[in-house]
């Protein structure tokens, strides 16, 4: 398993312990390794929307949705993020969903 994996693992499994910070913190690492990786984009934005922290996700949910475009779990993900931002009927259209 490769470092950036081992930190993908690590924030899986503190987000289904409810253990935001932790994986945050996690995700920072990832990023840290691999920031243009997608899954990792996807990963931290995630955490981020999770943590109120919408208008920082949104722009690493975009990047991860232009990646993996049919990747429909990261595309609702965007799209919360959006509707958080009440962004949502302006933006969806250009991210390419």
């Amino acid at each position: 398993m490769s470092p950036v994996d081992h930190y993908l693992e690590q924030a899986s499994r503190s987000q289904q312990a409810g253990d935001w910070p932790a994986a945050l913190a996690a995700c920072r690492m990832a990023a840290a390794m691999a920031p243009a990786d997608p899954q990792v984009q996807g990963m931290l934005g995630a955490t981020l929307l999770q943590m109120g922290q919408a208008a920082e996700a949104l722009p690493l949910l975009q990047q991860a949705v232009a990646k993996l475009r049919r990747h429909s779990g990261m595309v609702a993900t965007l799209a919360q993020a959006l509707f958080s931002l009440a962004r949502y009927g302006e933006e969806i259209g250009r991210s390419h969903v």
